[in-house]
């Protein structure tokens, strides 16, 4: 970042400052000089190395938010459908006549603010493990910058270069205003996120429990502003008292030292107890997941199985229709064998007749056509005599003959005609044999697909039983499991809040903790000033202090409101809107101040590497 180069720009620029050769041997103000010099390079560039490790220690913040930011909006998100779905079954256990059907939704509705209050309580969890990984980074490396930039002080003053130095405290002040900026951002981000998961909450579940949380909150906000103006009054005391009398200094500066020593003990004691609250949350984090999951799980697979059971159970109906139609199919086509093996009965004797005809027909059709074949030899024999010899009694014969043919051409005509008729009827009665028997071949096939089709479908509502008394066994085991999993989250949700409060308990006592000792080894600092120095510290003392005891007032009037929304259990969700959009106004304000203030560290950094030069 910007700060970075800045620092960069100074290790550069003063690498280059009072370097040169000499022939043989150097002067001793020159050796001291060069001496003071690489002590300068050498604090520098430790600063520069603190000053990155603190850039990345904001980056390694604000990604912690940027995510817990994410899983929150998530959370916001499955609170508000909760809470739709929650104001649902109320609506239908107010509308439910049916005792059994609103204990049922009765039963719904407590799992469901169950699940609401464990989705809260794991989003919050992550959001504070986040804030207070990003508090911890962000605290150490400034506190680390600091260090090495009051070391760097002090090496430019026994360098003897008051410029450099003047310039440096303008700069440390503008770089540490900075580094305070970045941490308020980062904890307002984090409150922001918190009050939209809050806000879900209003909307999912009762106004007394969310208003309970606020509430707690800001009466811990309010201790800890009232330890800290406590603490600035004595500060003030013990400044004025080194006014009064100069010789107290190095008394109250060695009592301040020596409360700073005790202070770093109970600090690092304090940081072993964070680390464990902080490795008990994480576990009872994993832990209420886990149960939360199984939970939801049981609770799906709950609503869930009435549906398939009744699916199931309508399946199992239409293989029994199916098993019914095909038995009523077998007796239709018992019926249709019985009625067409009759009727082929009756046309096969029929049919036996018309054959038997038609070889009569036949029969006296070939003799017609022999006694034609007769009659025509005996017509051409009689023409041919007649030919010979034109004769009377050719003549008649001829005549004779021609007659003759002529009837046997008739009964020949006659006789093909009889015979063609007999074979129709003989062709229409083996059709209808035919018919017959095809019909008796389709209902026998028809049987036997039909009785296949009870076996198949047998196998299969024999397979639907199974498996719907498997779903019913099921539902059975979740309706007795379920109770003991919702009070099993319920623990371990209680459990995880207990676990957090704990951590926040811990990481308050480390952040007053932390603040007792930045105050005390500032003390150290001021009472080493001259008189009028002090008196400066002191009127700006006295000015916070009067800052920090109207942020005290305002606390308190937050928490009368949250008093009066407990008393009336009604929160204006309006209201809750406009908090969020004046913290985030706030917030933006503070990222245009820091924007300022990086500027100006740079204007500063400036003049320093000029001052060097």
């Amino acid at each position: 970042m910007k700060n970075t180069r800045i620092i960069a720009a100074l290790t550069l620029a003063i690498a280059i400052v009072f370097t040169g050769c000499v022939k043989n041997e150097e002067a001793d103000g020159v050796k001291a000089m060069r001496e003071a010099q690489a002590t300068l390079i050498n604090a520098k560039a430790g600063a520069e190395t603190t000053l990155a490790a603190a850039e990345a220690a904001y980056k390694n913040a604000m990604a912690a938010y940027e995510n817990a930011r994410a899983e929150s909006e998530l959370a916001s998100a499955r609170l508000t459908d909760m809470s739709t779905e929650a104001k649902r079954l109320e609506n239908e256990i107010q509308s439910a006549k049916d005792a059994v059907e609103k204990a049922k939704l009765e039963a719904r509705l407590e799992v469901a603010l169950v699940t609401i209050a464990a989705e809260k309580a794991a989003a919050e969890s992550k959001l504070t493990l986040a804030a207070i990984k990003a508090e911890g980074e962000l605290k150490e490396a400034q506190q680390a910058l600091t260090l090495k930039l009051r070391k760097l002080a002090t090496e430019l003053a026994a360098a003897d270069n008051k410029a450099a130095g003047d310039y440096l405290t303008l700069y440390t002040t503008a770089i540490g205003e900075v580094q305070k900026l970045r941490v308020i951002i980062t904890a307002d981000e984090f409150a922001i996120a918190k009050k939209k998961i809050t806000l879900a909450h209003y909307e999912a579940t009762t106004v007394t429990e969310a208003t309970k949380i606020d509430l707690a909150a800001l009466e811990t906000a309010l201790a800890e502003q009232k330890a800290s103006l406590i603490e600035d009054q004595a500060k003030v005391e013990r400044l004025k008292s080194v006014v009064l009398d100069p010789s107290k200094g190095q008394e109250v500066s060695d009592a301040a030292q020596a409360e700073v020593d005790r202070l770093e003990a109970l600090v690092e004691a304090k940081q072993i107890e964070v680390h464990e609250a902080t490795a008990a949350v994480t576990l009872a984090t994993d832990a209420q997941k886990l149960l939360s999951d199984e939970f939801t799980s049981l609770k799906t697979r709950m609503e869930e199985l009435p549906r398939l059971i009744s699916e199931k159970k309508d399946v199992i109906t239409l293989a029994i229709n199916s098993i019914n139609l095909a038995n009523t199919a077998i007796l239709n086509n018992t019926t249709a064998i019985t009625s067409a093996q009759g009727n082929l009965t009756a046309e096969l004797a029929q049919l036996a007749i018309y054959r038997a005809d038609q070889s009569k027909k036949s029969s006296v059709y070939n003799t017609a056509v022999v006694t034609y074949n007769a009659k025509l030899k005996a017509r051409d024999e009689a023409q041919a005599k007649l030919d010979v010899e034109n004769t009377t009694a050719n003549q008649t014969a001829l005549t004779t003959a021609e007659n003759d043919l002529s009837k046997a051409s008739v009964a020949k005509t006659e006789a093909w005609t009889k015979l063609e008729a007999a074979k129709k009827l003989v062709n229409s009665s083996s059709k209808s044999v035919a018919f017959y028997e095809s019909q008796i071949k389709s209902s026998e096939k028809n049987i036997a697909d039909s009785e296949n089709m009870i076996v198949l479908k047998n196998q299969e509502k024999a397979e639907l039983e199974t498996e719907l008394k498997e779903l019913e066994i099921e539902y059975g085991d979740i309706l007795t499991a379920i109770d003991p999993a919702k009070t099993a989250l319920q623990a371990a949700t209680a459990d995880l809040a207990a676990k957090s409060d704990l951590l926040k308990e811990k990481n308050a006592e480390k952040s007053v903790l932390d603040a007792k000792k930045v105050a005390q080894e500032q003390l150290v600092t001021d009472v080493k000033g001259n008189v009028e120095a002090i008196e400066k510290k002191i009127d700006n003392k006295l000015e916070a202090i009067k800052k920090a005891k109207k942020a005290i007032i305002v606390t308190e009037q937050s928490i009368l409101t949250k008093q009066d929304e407990l008393a009336d259990g009604v929160v204006d969700k309006a209201e809750k809107e406009a908090e969020i959009k004046e913290a985030e106004a706030k917030l933006a304000e503070s990222k245009k101040e820091l924007a300022a203030k990086e500027v100006l560290a740079a204007e500063y950094d400036a003049l320093l590497q000029a001052a060097l030069k």
